[in-house]
């Protein structure tokens, strides 16, 4: 299985063209799904995809611990392959 790190920027106002609704389980980019060298918010699709999310706030950082469901809305972009 191939794993696919990207970046979710949150979005401000509606949902914009470029934008996309992604869903899956919460947990640390390091400690959990080890795509990253430091800890941040991360979540696991159903297909197996890993997401980063970018400017994640306190409680998003403190929940990434919590195998929650996570669902955002947001652009997503490769970043490092």
């Amino acid at each position: 299985m191939a794993v696919a790190a990207a970046c979710v920027v949150w979005a401000d106002e509606g949902k914009k063209s470029d934008e996309v609704t992604l869903q899956g389980k919460i947990g640390c980019a390091h400690c959990s799904y080890g795509v990253a060298k430091s800890c941040a918010v991360s979540f696991k699709t159903a297909d197996g995809k890993i997401y980063t999310l970018t400017k994640a706030d306190k409680d998003l950082m403190e929940a990434r611990q919590s195998d929650a469901t996570l669902k955002v809305t947001g652009v997503v972009s490769e970043k490092d392959g």
